[in-house]
């Protein structure tokens, strides 16, 4: 499997979380998400079996994201493509922060 490193934490300037009970769902939308930021390697195999676990709901898809220092980088989200009800977005885009996990 791939190897992963912690990178950062970082935010996504165009798209809004979605609370969809025990996962998020991220939307094209005009708030801020915040996340955290991984460098891989062997990506091609790792987004195989991303792809294939996500499955049909959602689409991989390059951002733009800004990290805690201010750079400006490309990065691979997923996005949710089912509708999702009105009142479910997490305000703040943090989804460590709303279900209380610490981050790295």
């Amino acid at each position: 499997m791939a190897r992963r490193k912690a990178h950062g934490v970082t935010k996504a300037t165009s798209s809004i979380f979605n609370e969809l009970g025990a996962y998020p769902g991220l939307k094209e939308g005009a708030g801020e998400v915040r996340g955290e930021l991984y460098r891989i390697t062997d990506s091609r195999r790792l987004f195989a079996v991303l792809d294939w676990y996500e499955g049909s709901e959602y689409r991989r898809v390059v951002k733009e994201a800004v990290t805690e220092d201010g750079k400006r980088i490309k990065t691979w989200v997923y996005l949710y493509l089912p509708p999702v009800r009105e009142g479910r977005i997490i305000e703040t885009g943090d989804y460590a922060r709303f279900r209380g996990v610490r981050k790295i």
